[in-house]
Formats: structure tokens, sequence, C-alpha cells
């Protein structure tokens, strides 16, 4: 048995295009996987604002496709 901590699959499903462009803003080897742990680290730090996230990131969606 391994003292290794366990460890769960987190997947998901990008257009390609951002994929592409994804892969080629962070081209290093382990970096995008850092990267993502990193984000997913701070948004568990920061859920208790989650709210306020989403709400912030919805008026910035209503600003830029909504608004004339």
């Amino acid at each position: 048995m391994t003292n290794e901590p366990a460890q769960k699959i987190f997947q998901l499903r990008l257009d390609q295009e951002l994929f592409e462009r994804f892969f080629r803003a962070f081209p290093g080897r382990g970096e995008r996987k850092l990267l993502l742990e990193r984000v997913i680290e701070l948004l568990v730090e920061l859920a208790d604002q989650k709210d306020a996230f989403v709400e912030a990131v919805l008026q910035e969606a209503r600003e830029r496709y909504y608004e004339d």
C-alpha cells in the first residue's frame, strides 16, 4: 500500500479554439496541471465569496454582450 494521498480525476470539455490557445499559452510539462490545481485551490479558499464572484462575471457578460 502506498502513502500517497487519494486523488480524483477532474475532466472538462473545452471549445477546440480555447483548448488550443490554452495549450499554446502554457506549453511546459506539468505547467497546465499545476496552474489548474492552484486555480482550484484559490477558488476553494474563496468559496464563501462565490456568489459575489458569479454576480461579477454575470455583470461583465451583460456589459460585454448585451448593452449597446
